[in-house]
């Protein structure tokens, strides 16, 4: 099963159940052409107080609706050249702003340095792209709760401190997990992997060390085992 989720032409579709107390979200994965979608739908409930890049409008759509606490939020998907892949982050007047009127923007580089172009957003997979877009909005959905002064102590932390950084975007996985990500980030992280082999981007040694940044595939396996949610994906697995 995992080799198939590496080499197959997948594409992500949505399978929501709810009840009267909670939401049960799972990706389910399926092919699809692309061409023949019609996004209306997903603009209408999900687009609401978005600026969406035209070229990812549907992998947008896609990851945006497995966070229904950020209908309200206002969310700009930007294309720009940045050395990072992709940031999540509010944009720098809103952060003065209430809490319910600030702006986030998702940051989508088009060019980078150059051993990173190939984890582009416009380089990686269907499945890939949708699973680090969702990890980017789970950055926004952990973020809008966040006082002005606490964005400042986690901006400095973020900068200084690698073990507070390697926390921080290890818990922002667990939780894309949690919202519905799991095979679309274990997509995300084997072929990034894969093309970033020979490099240290990841930061993962080969030693006793057992911190990760970003969760390596088995890591996020195992973290799907552990959630019910995933429990028809970990009966055929």
């Amino acid at each position: 099963m995992r080799s198939k989720l590496l080499v197959l032409p997948l594409f992500i579709g949505l399978i929501i159940q709810s009840n009267a107390h909670a939401q049960k979200r799972e990706f389910a994965l399926d092919t699809v052409n692309l061409n023949k979608l019609d996004t209306n739908g997903f603009y209408a409930e999900f687009g609401k107080h978005k600026k969406l890049s035209r070229v990812f409008e549907f992998q947008c759509l896609v990851a945006l609706s497995q966070y229904p606490e950020l209908k309200e939020v206002n969310i700009e998907f930007v294309i720009s050249k940045t050395n990072v892949p992709l940031t999540a982050s509010p944009t720098f007047w809103s952060l003065f702003r209430r809490k319910s009127r600030r702006t986030f923007q998702v940051k989508i580089s088009e060019k980078s340095m150059d051993f990173l172009d190939p984890i582009l957003l416009k380089n990686l997979s269907l499945n890939a792209q949708i699973g680090v877009l969702g990890h980017e909005i789970a950055h926004i959905s952990d973020m809008k709760s966040f006082s002005f002064w606490r964005f400042v102590g986690h901006g400095i932390r973020y900068t200084l401190s690698k073990s507070y950084g390697d926390r921080f975007e290890f818990g922002t996985d667990r939780m894309a997990i949690e919202h519905g990500f799991g095979l679309p980030l274990y997509c995300w992280s084997a072929e990034v992997r894969r093309k970033l082999y020979s490099t240290s981007f990841f930061r993962e040694k080969e030693n006793n060390s057992k911190r990760e940044r970003y969760m390596n595939p088995n890591t996020i396996l195992n973290q799907m085992a552990d959630l019910k949610m995933y429990s028809a994906f970990n009966k055929k697995s």
